[in-house]
């Protein structure tokens, strides 16, 4: 190991299980090391839950007499918290070294790793002791992603492992020899190079694929509320010819949907056994393109107000099963994917919000004739239908490369080992220990949420002192739609995510302070407020902005709180409950504001 330590000359080095010997393995490969170059750092975790405070003050003795002030050692009752803390600071190791504890612990060990992120593309991995009597990490480290993919859902521990690791000896061994060295570095992920785009040379990884599959998802989730919520004045022109039904459509809409969403995302959360979320996920969409398509249909008939009116809410209800269905889906596998993935898709949600305005804005300039309308309705419902059904050809894209992937192999013998990888769940997970472990960041969602949904009732209802309200009302929603955009997307770096869950929660409140400045705005056109058109428009971005950081945050944070797959896949259906319950609650408190300004 001192050797190969002079030959690669390692910045930073990890060393876990020094409580086993008490530091006995730590000394003597420092002094080892030490020999060879001085230009080191080695950090030893050391596990204090079965160690007495003498045995502690012993370590912490022997490693202070030895004067290796290259030694770091890190005291911790909770290991997972503090490597967890190592990858959220950006900490980067070169070596990491498992002191040999059990066959059992020595692979919990490594999957925790794996996990957490520690071990990367290049880590060089040792472990002190003897392999040849530990056949289960030997089987891990030299099987086939499939092999280790399947053992890892079988052999379920708090943290799953990686499946997408490949392990290679150092001593470049024949790799017919199946004998496994001390030393191993991690080889590659397995990640395909999907195609390359001409002219730049830039290749398309199977990473990417996922990213922007999980964006497609967030984006066709969302798009069909908000196609109902801005083609608000083509329904209202629809059902012109009853004054009453013209009126209530906005609130009808949105009472319908939210009420309908939080019902059927109650009874999916509830049923988990046996649940395929990935078959959710294409479920809904396949809905989505069904009820917009009929709405596309409708635009070019006659319409009967009335059958018309119960036919749109029946396509809303429709359209909230199916975003229900996808929701719950798509939260599942992003719990279990990752954070960055958890961000591809509340940002896809946010484009879903700023396209529909974008275009809105576009039709009021180029298209002022009434006699457009039907046509124009017809286009954003078509529209919506071949988005769900883009996302569902990404959806089978991604399966392929997947599987793909799983199926590479190193070693010949293990091509012949089945990947068994349908993401379904066999147990119960209770809404109660749910909320025992999120119930700060979904209070910071119900907070964050309820608080938005007044959002449109000002910035319908402010209006310029010098631009007409067709176009000042659809920039307001632009610029907060924007803003939501750009919360979401500072969240991809990590120094603008909110980690601490209190701090998340105290944010949230704090975005109450929005509502007496929206109070001060010219409401109804009355002239009587003291905020102008430029202060009102930059309180709307900074409103979206707020909203797309806090819940971009929150989705990111959810998967790292959770420890099973099947915590973090019940975790999908209990969020989106709450997603709805907060909607319905803002949705309420909207008709409040509404009297209040009017």
């Amino acid at each position: 190991m001192a050797n190969i330590f002079q030959s690669t000359t390692p910045d930073s080095i990890l060393h876990i299980g020094t409580e086993r010997d008490f530091g006995y393995s730590l000394l003597c490969l420092s002094n080892f090391f030490h020999k060879k170059s001085p230009n080191f750092k080695i950090n030893s975790l050391i596990n204090t839950t079965h160690l007495s405070e003498g045995q502690i003050q012993l370590i912490q003795y022997l490693v202070n007499l030895s004067g290796l002030s290259e030694i770091n050692l890190i005291f911790t009752s909770n290991v997972a918290d503090t490597l967890s803390s190592f990858t959220e600071e950006g900490q980067h190791f070169d070596w990491i070294i498992i002191n040999h504890m059990s066959p059992i612990a020595d692979l919990e060990y490594l999957r925790m790793l794996e996990s957490i992120g520690i071990i990367q593309p290049r880590s060089v991995i040792f472990k002190t002791g003897d392999y040849s009597k530990n056949s289960d990490l030997k089987d891990y480290l030299l099987g086939a992603p499939s092999f280790r993919r399947q053992f890892n859902s079988v052999n379920s521990t708090w943290y799953t492992g990686r499946w997408n690791l490949i392990y290679k000896s150092m001593n470049d061994k024949d790799e017919k020899d199946n004998t496994l060295d001390n030393v191993l570095y991690v080889n590659k992920t397995v990640d395909l190079t999907i195609f390359t785009i001409p002219f730049i040379n830039k290749s398309i990884s199977l990473l990417h694929l996922k990213y922007t599959v999980f964006l497609l998802c967030g984006i066709s989730n969302l798009w069909p509320w908000n196609c109902f919520l801005s083609a608000s004045e083509y329904f209202q022109d629809a059902f012109k010819e009853s004054p009453k039904l013209s009126g209530s459509y906005s609130s009808t809409m949105m009472t319908i949907s939210t009420f309908g969403s939080a019902v059927f995302n109650f009874i999916l959360s509830q049923r988990q056994n046996g649940a395929d979320y990935k078959y959710r996920l294409k479920l809904g969409n396949i809905i989505q393109v069904i009820v917009f398509f009929a709405m596309t249909i409708s635009t070019l008939v006659p319409k009967q107000v009335v059958l018309y009116f119960v036919f749109v809410m029946f396509a809303v209800l429709m359209s909230a099963v199916g975003s229900c269905f996808a929701q719950v889906g798509v939260l599942a596998l992003v719990n279990v994917e990752g954070s960055i993935y958890a961000n591809a898709n509340v940002v896809g949600n946010a484009i879903a919000g700023v396209l529909p305005s974008i275009s809105l804005i576009g039709a009021i300039i180029v298209n002022k004739q009434k006699g457009n309308r039907d046509r124009e309705a017809m286009n954003y419902f078509f529209t919506s239908s071949v988005i769900c059904i883009i996302t569902l050809v990404s959806i089978k894209l991604l399966d392929y490369y997947e599987t793909k992937a799983t199926n590479y192999s190193r070693h010949p013998s293990n091509l012949e080992l089945e990947d068994e990888t349908k993401t379904e769940q066999h147990n119960h997970i209770s809404f109660s220990y749910l909320w025992s472990v999120l119930k700060l960041v979904q209070l910071t969602i119900f907070f964050t949420f309820s608080l938005t949904l007044i959002f449109p009732v000002f910035a319908s209802n402010v209006e310029s002192t010098h631009i007409d309200k067709k176009y000042f009302v659809p920039l307001a929603f632009l610029l907060w739609n924007f803003g939501d955009l750009a919360g979401r997307i500072l969240t991809a770096f990590p120094i603008f995510t909110l980690t601490n869950q209190y701090s998340m929660l105290i944010y949230s409140l704090s975005r109450s302070l929005f509502v007496p400045l929206f109070l001060g705005c010219n409401l109804k056109n009355r002239g009587t407020g003291f905020i102008g058109d430029a202060v009102y428009l930059i309180l709307q971005f900074l409103f979206g902005l707020t909203n797309g950081q806090i819940f971009s945050s929150c989705f990111m944070t959810i998967g790292t709180l959770l420890k099973t797959e099947e915590e973090k896949k019940a975790a999908g259906g209990f969020t989106a409950f709450l997603i709805n319950v907060s909607l319905l609650v803002g949705s309420l408190l909207s008709y409040f504001f509404v009297y209040l300004i009017t």
